[in-house]
């Protein structure tokens, strides 16, 4: 990862780019193996690397497509179905399949509705590569152990000083980083940033942090760290205090997208 120095402290904000870095990797995947996938939700990614799929997220993030046409739903709805519809998203046009949970059936639908491809749920996804791809348990047990290092470095981060608007931009978009090693890699450097915090004898607590439920929060995390007073905070999505413009859960606020 070149991200991120071995030493030094980076601006957590170029993280999004690994999004932008993605792009290339789908074409690249597309023209060779051919064996990407695209995610909405709580999807078991472990079996997707199980069976030699390659997975990205698949929501757009951006405004600015909306220049480009026009789809009625939230702006994430809109900016995923303009992007599809349009193939200006590499990761959307290099996927071979879809894979969603039951958390937004509008963007499920307008899936269905907007593309050839097959849209799958995420109950259905074992019997759907089972019948069309080969499993390698070697690569399913790989990557369980791989996602579950994530998950303890990530507990670590969360309890030192990180800023949430710092640590929500490390978890969302390092699920663009298809190479689990080369994630957990950027998770250890991160944590080596804050690590004079774990050798302090003095620091016997952990850092407390207060819960931030959002509905979709990646587009709208700017608007969200701009709207909080204290930066010690974790987001959450699911139902609660946030929500994208338009979407039809209930919210107390809902911000549109920025750039």
């Amino acid at each position: 990862m070149s991200l991120l120095p071995e030493k030094g402290i980076f601006n957590f904000t170029d993280l999004k780019n690994l999004r932008r870095l993605s792009f290339v990797t789908a074409i690249e995947t597309k023209m060779s193996t051919d064996n990407l996938a695209s995610y909405f939700g709580d999807v078991d990614i472990a079996l997707l690397y199980g069976f030699g799929i390659k997975p990205l997220p698949l929501e757009g993030l951006d405004s600015y497509i909306f220049e480009y046409g026009f789809h009625e739903g939230c702006d994430q709805v809109r900016s995923t179905l303009v992007y599809l519809k349009t193939d200006k998203c590499p990761i959307l046009y290099s996927s071979k399949f879809y894979v969603l949970d039951d958390y937004c059936h509008v963007l499920k639908e307008e899936l269905r509705g907007a593309t050839e491809k097959d849209v799958v749920n995420h109950y259905d996804l074992h019997s759907y590569l089972k019948d069309r791809y080969e499993f390698s348990e070697e690569l399913f047990e790989r990557a369980k152990e791989n996602l579950e290092e994530l998950d303890s470095l990530y507990e670590k981060i969360r309890e030192t000083s990180i800023g949430g608007y710092e640590l929500f931009l490390l978890k969302f978009y390092s699920r663009y980083i298809i190479d689990l090693s080369e994630r957990i890699q950027l998770y250890k450097n991160v944590l080596n940033m804050y690590s004079p915090e774990f050798k302090d004898a003095n620091k016997t607590h952990k850092q407390k942090r207060y819960e931030i439920f959002a509905i979709c929060p990646g587009g709208i995390i700017d608007g969200i760290n701009e709207d909080l007073c204290s930066k010690c905070y974790e987001v959450k999505p699911r139902d609660g205090m946030y929500a994208v413009r338009g979407c039809y859960k209930r919210s107390k606020h809902y911000l549109k997208y920025g750039g």
